[in-house]
This record gives C-alpha cells, sequence and structure tokens, in this order.
C-alpha cells in the first residue's frame, strides 16, 4: 500500500455490482475486472497505469495480518478462495505495474513473479496459502463451501506464479487425483 493507506479504507480500485456512489467493492468482483483487464491489456486495449495502481493499493489494504483475503475490505479471517484472489490481483497488478514475471537466475532456479521486488502480500499470502493447502475444501470456510470456485483461483495462482509446489503440496498433481476420485465409476 502507498504510504498513509494502511488503517484507512481504500475503496478505489476495488469493483462491485452496479454503481452505487461510494460503495466498497467485494473481492470476488474486483478479481474478475482484473483478470478482464489483464486479458485486454495482453491483447493491445490500453489500460491506465493508474488503473493497476489504485487496484493494487486496494488489495494491499484489504489483505489481513496473517495473509489471507476475506470478501470484503475489513474481513478478518479470510478464505482460500479469496486469498487466491488476493494473490491473482496482487500479481496481475505488478505485472502491469512493472515488476519482473518468472524468470532462471544463475544456479538454475525459478524466481518467481520479481523476488524481492515482488509486493510483500503476494509473498505473505501464498504462503497462508501454503499452511492451509487443500483440494477438498476451501480452507477458512469451514469445509466445501465454494469448493470449486476456491479450486479455480488455486489453479490461477499456480499458473500466474509458477510454481509447482504451493507449501509442500504439488497443488496440480492434488487437485487431478481430487477431480478424478470425483469421476463416475466405470
Amino acid at each position: 500500500a502507498a504510504p498513509g493507506d494502511r488503517g484507512r479504507v481504500v475503496t478505489a480500485g476495488s469493483w462491485t455490482y452496479g454503481q452505487r456512489a461510494g460503495a466498497t467493492g467485494d473481492n470476488s468482483n474486483s478479481q474478475f475486472a482484473l483478470l478482464a483487464l489483464h486479458e485486454a491489456a495482453r491483447a493491445g486495449v490500453p489500460v491506465k497505469r493508474q488503473t493497476w495502481l489504485q487496484a493494487q493499493r486496494y488489495w494491499a489494504s484489504c489483505a489481513n495480518a496473517n495473509g489471507s483475503w476475506g470478501y470484503t475490505i475489513g474481513t478478518r479471517g479470510g478464505t482460500g478462495s479469496m486469498t487466491c484472489a488476493g494473490i491473482t490481483s496482487i500479481w496481475i497488478t505488478a505485472e502491469h505495474l512493472g515488476a519482473p514475471g518468472a524468470r532462471t537466475v544463475a544456479d538454475g532456479t525459478v524466481q518467481c513473479c520479481g523476488g524481492a521486488s515482488s509486493p510483500r502480500e503476494l509473498e505473505r499470502g501464498l504462503a497462508w496459502l501454503g499452511r492451509n493447502f487443500s483440494v477438498t475444501e476451501n480452507p477458512g470456510a469451514g469445509g466445501p463451501v465454494w469448493l470449486f470456485y476456491y479450486l479455480y483461483g488455486l489453479e490461477r495462482v499456480g499458473r500466474f506464479s509458477a510454481r509447482r509446489y504451493i507449501g509442500e503440496a504439488d497443488w496440480y498433481l492434488e487437485g487431478a487425483r481430487m477431480f478424478l476420485s470425483l469421476q463416475d465409476r466405470l
């Protein structure tokens, strides 16, 4: 967050239903707006730098101290689905604000998302997700509530961050095994 943003509600850079003046955005709509803007920018549609900056400030301001995100700014006790939304949104804004993407460094390892120049919320979010990793429930939601929405978010986190592991878990392999276990038996 920009100096002075901590502790104050930052709604610029968020999206919600409708066009109510002064309405606080919700993190589900906000992540989908950023996903759409990201793809539009990749297709050559100009997006103002201020849009990326305001969105990054918004997402940084609503990150919980433990690294999670909730459905709206000020929601304590985040969930896996909204933490995936936060990680993805921080990654997208960093990408468009000039933070370098994943790259191979001298020793052959992959350094993700700009390494030390990555927003700290991204790394804290990944740490929270690693500590709370599951493919059978939406962490923090109390069971399988919004499970497939969370798994969709988990795929975006893995894809955008270029990480095979989230915490100690091979997110793709564990997710694939879970989905295969749900298939109809012949």
